[in-house]
């Protein structure tokens, strides 16, 4: 199974962007953007949802964050959904951009 968060994840929250670790990604997202187009993608709010609730079982089109749930958690100061070590989830909006 693919996991997306790995070479997505590696986004570290500074004051006013979101920067890449990730070698030769020169891409930047605003932690505005990266607002906003969570609040947009309809899979990311189902996984917030899942993991506010605690969900055991999760639905079948969560399954790709399904093996990493216990790892997952939302911040609701930063309206963000964050994975392990601080690692952001990137919106499938923004992943063309980031990757690029």
């Amino acid at each position: 199974m693919e996991n997306i968060a790995d070479p997505l994840s590696r986004l570290l929250p500074t004051v006013n962007s979101v920067s890449s670790s990730v070698p030769g990604l020169e891409g930047t997202v605003t932690l505005d953007e990266m607002r906003s187009e969570t609040a947009l993608d309809q899979i990311l709010q189902q996984v917030i949802v899942a993991v506010g609730k605690r969900l055991a079982d999760w639905p079948e089109s969560l399954s790709v964050y399904r093996n990493i749930r216990n790892e997952l958690s939302f911040d609701d100061d930063l309206g963000l959904l964050i994975r392990k070590d601080e690692r952001m989830i990137v919106p499938h909006s923004l992943r063309p951009r980031v990757l690029n």
